[in-house]
């Protein structure tokens, strides 16, 4: 085991390019932003479609009571 460590070759340090750390930095909180507008959009949309779901609802529910008064009226 040790002879595997020591035939190892040592890690070289590669040149750092900082514009384009600076680019990939960008590039990721431009990405993050996009992501950002897309969750907000799904979260708005999810939400306007729960409202239009409760209001289905009432309003069967409503149809449904109107029936049934009218009904017991007759």
């Amino acid at each position: 085991m040790r002879d595997l460590v020591e035939d190892r070759e040592p890690v070289r340090d590669e040149a750092v390019d900082p514009e384009a750390l600076e680019r990939d930095a960008t590039r990721g909180r431009t990405e993050a932003r996009g992501f950002g507008a897309v969750f907000a959009q799904v979260a708005h949309d999810v939400d306007e479609a729960g409202r239009q779901l409760e209001i289905r609802k009432l309003t069967e529910t409503a149809a449904a009571l109107r029936g049934a008064s009218v009904s017991s009226r007759n």
